[in-house]
């Protein structure tokens, strides 16, 4: 017998998945769209990390649509849940996104600001990548 709870949860990964796909081979408006027919399952289904990571993935989008000022909104909200939940190590993830974010409407000092805090919660958790990621936008932001 198939569980309908659990044929939703795989549902909404696949949905997530398609999402992304199409966002990364920047079809960003097929994007958006099918993250705005997915609201209400996501609403329904998912719980609330997985409704965290579905408006992060809204927020990049955005910003690889252009709609910077809608994406900005969406990061600083995300980031703001996570260092609520005292849950630093996301917030810092966020944060590379909100600092780009903020590089790209030219606002450099809370670029680097931003930069340099992920930078600290990544180095001092030794995540490499995220860690260069925020070294980069330090330095772009100079």
């Amino acid at each position: 017998m198939i569980d309908q709870e659990q044929d939703a949860k795989l549902g909404i990964v696949v949905i997530h998945n398609r999402i992304r796909f199409l966002a990364d081979n920047r079809q960003t408006e097929e994007a958006l769209e099918l993250h705005h027919e997915s609201e209400a399952l996501y609403a329904r289904m998912a719980g609330p990390l997985v409704r965290i990571k579905f408006s992060w993935l809204k927020g990049q989008i955005l910003q690889a649509n252009g709609d910077l000022k809608a994406a900005l909104d969406v990061f600083s909200s995300i980031r703001q849940n996570y260092l609520e939940q005292d849950n630093q190590y996301e917030a810092a993830l966020v944060s590379l996104d909100l600092a780009s974010t903020l590089d790209k409407l030219g606002y450099r000092k809370e670029t680097r600001r931003l930069a340099a805090a992920a930078f600290r919660e990544m180095t001092a958790r030794r995540v490499t990548r995220e860690a260069l990621a925020a070294l980069i936008l330090l330095r772009n932001s100079a």
